[in-house]
């Protein structure tokens, strides 16, 4: 994971400072990821650019804009891990996966 995550400038140690903490937040970063997980051309847009879709993304599931910003890295390591094959890793992301 950590080589695919340097390809999007950032490291695994990186996410403990973007994590959403509270309720709200996670409910919508969740959502987002659901959003990339579910939509091939986001996923792949996301894959080929190395950056985040966040306007598809704010499109297609109504998360706004300053919440993907500021939880870009966490979204991106969220849906490499999900559609990837991390099934240790993905066990952490339980409440993303009640959203799909």
């Amino acid at each position: 994971v950590s080589e695919i995550l340097a390809k999007y400038g950032f490291s695994f140690g990186d996410l403990i400072l973007v994590s959403p903490k509270a309720e709200k937040t996670r409910r919508a970063c969740a959502l987002a990821v659901a959003c990339l997980c579910t939509d091939r051309e986001l996923l792949q847009q996301m894959k080929k650019q190395k950056t985040l879709p966040a306007a598809g993304i704010n499109k297609k599931s109504g998360v706004p804009p300053k919440i993907m910003e500021r939880h870009r890295k966490y979204i991106i390591a969220a849906a490499e891990i999900l559609t990837g094959d991390y099934p240790i890793l993905g066990g952490y992301l339980e409440y993303v996966k009640e959203v799909l």
